[in-house]
Protein backbone atom coordinates (compact mmCIF):
# COMPACT_ATOMS: atom_id res chain seq x y z
CA UNK A 1 0.00 0.00 0.00
CA UNK A 2 2.63 2.46 0.71
CA UNK A 3 4.37 1.91 -2.74
CA UNK A 4 0.96 2.64 -4.34
CA UNK A 5 0.66 5.76 -2.27
CA UNK A 6 4.15 6.95 -3.17
CA UNK A 7 3.98 5.99 -7.02
CA UNK A 8 0.40 8.49 -6.61
CA UNK A 9 1.90 10.84 -5.18
CA UNK A 10 5.16 11.10 -7.34
CA UNK A 11 2.71 11.42 -10.17
CA UNK A 12 0.64 13.90 -9.38
CA UNK A 13 3.87 15.97 -8.07
CA UNK A 14 5.17 15.87 -11.53
CA UNK A 15 1.49 16.20 -13.08
CA UNK A 16 1.32 19.72 -11.38
CA UNK A 17 4.94 20.55 -11.69
CA UNK A 18 4.56 19.58 -15.59
CA UNK A 19 1.20 21.77 -15.78
CA UNK A 20 2.82 25.07 -13.97
CA UNK A 21 6.41 24.29 -16.07
CA UNK A 22 3.82 24.10 -19.54
CA UNK A 23 1.62 26.22 -18.91
CA UNK A 24 4.27 28.89 -17.92
CA UNK A 25 6.16 28.09 -21.69
CA UNK A 26 2.89 28.25 -23.45
CA UNK A 27 2.25 31.68 -22.31
CA UNK A 28 5.79 33.24 -22.65
CA UNK A 29 5.61 31.10 -26.34
CA UNK A 30 2.20 32.66 -27.09
CA UNK A 31 3.21 35.69 -25.93
CA UNK A 32 6.86 36.09 -27.88
CA UNK A 33 7.14 34.23 -30.65
CA UNK A 34 3.34 32.65 -31.83
CA UNK A 35 2.72 34.37 -35.19
CA UNK A 36 -0.96 32.84 -35.15
CA UNK A 37 -3.34 31.10 -33.42
CA UNK A 38 -2.35 27.68 -34.95
CA UNK A 39 1.14 28.34 -33.44
CA UNK A 40 -0.49 28.27 -30.02
CA UNK A 41 -2.48 25.42 -30.49
CA UNK A 42 0.15 24.04 -31.92
CA UNK A 43 2.13 24.81 -28.60
CA UNK A 44 -0.54 23.84 -26.58
CA UNK A 45 -1.11 20.38 -28.28
CA UNK A 46 2.72 19.38 -27.70
CA UNK A 47 2.40 20.39 -24.40
CA UNK A 48 -0.70 18.07 -23.91
CA UNK A 49 1.28 15.04 -24.88
CA UNK A 50 4.01 16.01 -23.25
CA UNK A 51 2.22 16.43 -20.07
CA UNK A 52 0.70 12.97 -19.95
CA UNK A 53 4.87 10.81 -20.19
CA UNK A 54 5.98 13.37 -17.47
CA UNK A 55 3.44 12.38 -15.26
CA UNK A 56 4.19 8.75 -15.65
CA UNK A 57 7.58 9.68 -15.36
CA UNK A 58 7.32 11.16 -11.69
CA UNK A 59 5.46 7.99 -11.02
CA UNK A 60 8.16 5.74 -12.20
CA UNK A 61 10.82 8.12 -10.15
CA UNK A 62 8.78 7.40 -7.04
CA UNK A 63 8.10 3.27 -7.20
CA UNK A 64 12.03 3.57 -8.16
CA UNK A 65 12.60 5.78 -5.02
CA UNK A 66 10.41 3.44 -2.64
CA UNK A 67 12.48 0.19 -3.80
CA UNK A 68 15.86 2.00 -3.21
CA UNK A 69 14.73 2.75 0.09
CA UNK A 70 12.75 -0.66 1.03
CA UNK A 71 14.52 -3.18 -0.53
CA UNK A 72 13.07 -6.85 -0.62
CA UNK A 73 13.62 -8.69 2.07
Amino acid sequence: MKRALHVVAGTLLFALLGFALGSWLTGWYSDHLARSDADINTAVGVFLWLWVPFAALGGYLADRWYRRQNPPR
